[in-house]
């Protein structure tokens, strides 16, 4: 029992480590993503490919990257639909998936919890999960906005669905050859309880990209009315 606990305690401290590395690694622009600026203008492009880590019982770790440069709006649009918390439900509301949220808490410096319900559709499938989780806006300016979404210890605890979420938006202005785009960058890295699933682990890499592909079109979408 002793070497059980042990080990356990070293899993969730390796998971809190590469989490908060990740979380620092996230907040930027991918290296090499100017070399591949053409094939990622206006085009959402996985940083690499979706995998499906499994963890046992059902539970699978899945991480996603996606990013984009767009001369459809500037960082400041896209900052301000990643900022508004209290009306996401307006902006991630597509065929694929479905995000809400109720702000239960503010405090001073950015920092809001709130309860999410997110609905992700793929064909006769869908999935309703429900979490807490902390938004902190780590930085919010005309061109640039860093946001950091960690789901709350005690709902890491609680969730039967949902655990260790992770999740970093980050948004930039660049100029490249004289023109002014916006770079942006979707990152997650989350467990899912998979019992529900018909093939969990082909069905969670095969559908993470097409998702993460509508939520960065749906927020460059209602970012070019801002």
């Amino acid at each position: 029992m002793k070497h059980h606990i042990t080990a356990l305690i070293f899993t969730c401290l390796t998971i809190s480590a590469y989490a908060q590395a990740q979380s620092v690694h996230s907040l930027s622009m991918v290296e090499g993503a100017l070399n591949n600026f053409e094939s990622l203008l206006n085009t959402p492009t996985l940083v690499s490919a979706p995998e499906a880590v499994p963890l046992g019982k059902n539970w699978f770790r899945l991480e996603t990257d996606i990013h984009i440069f767009t001369d459809e709006a500037n960082a400041r649009q896209i900052g301000a639909i990643l900022n508004d918390l209290e009306n996401i439900g307006n902006y991630y509301n597509g065929k694929r998936s479905k995000l809400s949220a109720s702000v239960t808490n503010s405090a001073p410096a950015g920092e809001k919890t709130a309860d999410f319900v997110m609905i992700s559709i793929a064909g006769p499938v869908q999935i309703k999960t429900k979490y807490t989780a902390l938004v902190k806006t780590i930085t919010h300016t005309d061109s640039k906005t860093e946001i950091e979404v960690r789901q709350t210890p005690h709902d890491i605890e609680t969730n039967k669905d949902l655990k260790n979420l992770l999740a970093t938006r980050y948004v930039e202005d660049v100029t490249i050859n004289g023109k002014k785009y916006a770079y942006l960058r979707l990152y997650t890295l989350d467990d899912i309880n998979a019992s529900i699933l018909p093939g969990a682990k082909g069905f969670l890499e095969k559908n993470s990209g097409p998702i993460n592909d509508e939520i960065v079109r749906l927020v460059i979408s209602a970012a070019k009315k801002k």
